[in-house]
């Protein structure tokens, strides 16, 4: 009876599975954890159901054993008390049992190595289901190790792909224009200030202007009155009507300004 031999040979082939079609490992680990514990469980109850018989049959010897006795002590009863015919009847029932009892002791001599060759086995795979418990945490972890580099590199496939450089881009662009919509906005909140200053500035020219033409009107009006004073063959009060129209005039364009 090869029995455990089966068992992980099941094991086996549900390992290799998981190794080939990359199923679920701790959902592939625990069913076969829970098969093996199933499969136990009913080698289990087949040696019990073994030594139960066992036990029976060598309570059965026993008992038959007895009746061998029995039957023995009244045969010689019998024959003491002259009862010939008692005699060999109480010998045919002592034979019937001591058959019986023999056919009893071959079973049970036959019985015995299936017996201990299921406890051995019960035992192997109770070894092969500790030892399977222990390498699970071992499996699933590598398993999920390489699940997680699996992932990485899907991940550093994508970064590095087209698809991931044009929402980068996009991306980017989304910003700019985030930016540029707040730099727009805070600018607008500093338009009053910055008008404040513009304004500043275009008097500050106006009055710069406006000085350079006095200066230059002042000039003019000095070079006239040195024009208009009198010479030494010139009578005084006898200036030019014309001279005298120009010097109001430009006396007048300065009081304007």
């Amino acid at each position: 009876m090869d029995v455990l031999g089966r068992i992980w040979r099941v094991v086996r082939t549900n390992i290799d599975n998981f190794i080939t079609e990359l199923e679920d490992p701790e959902i592939l680990l625990e069913e076969t954890l829970e098969s093996m514990q199933d499969n136990l469980s009913s080698l289990r109850q087949g040696v019990a159901a073994a030594i139960a018989t066992q036990k029976r049959t060598e309570r059965k010897i026993q008992a038959y054993q007895t009746r061998i006795n029995q039957w023995q002590a009244r045969a010689e009863m019998s024959l003491v008390n002259g009862d010939q015919a008692g005699a060999k009847m109480a010998l045919v029932q002592k034979k019937f049992y001591q058959d019986s009892s023999k056919k009893l002791a071959i079973q049970l001599q036959e019985q015995k190595p299936i017996i201990d060759n299921l406890k051995h086995q019960v035992r192997l795979l109770e070894n092969q289901i500790s030892e399977a418990k222990l390498k699970k945490d071992i499996y699933v972890a590598r398993a999920r190790s390489a699940i997680a580099t699996e992932k990485i590199a899907q991940l550093n496939s994508d970064l590095t792909g087209n698809s991931f450089q044009t929402k980068l881009a996009r991306a980017e662009e989304k910003v700019l224009e985030l930016e540029a919509r707040s730099e727009l906005m805070i600018q607008s909140q500093l338009d009053p200030l910055q008008q404040k200053f513009d304004t500043l500035e275009q008097e500050q020219e106006v009055n710069q202007q406006l000085n350079q033409l006095k200066q230059k009107y002042l000039a003019k009006q000095a070079k006239l009155t040195q024009n208009l004073a009198p010479q030494p063959n010139q009578q005084s009060g006898s200036a030019p009507s014309s001279q005298s129209s120009e010097i109001n005039k430009l006396l007048s364009e300065i009081e304007s300004i």
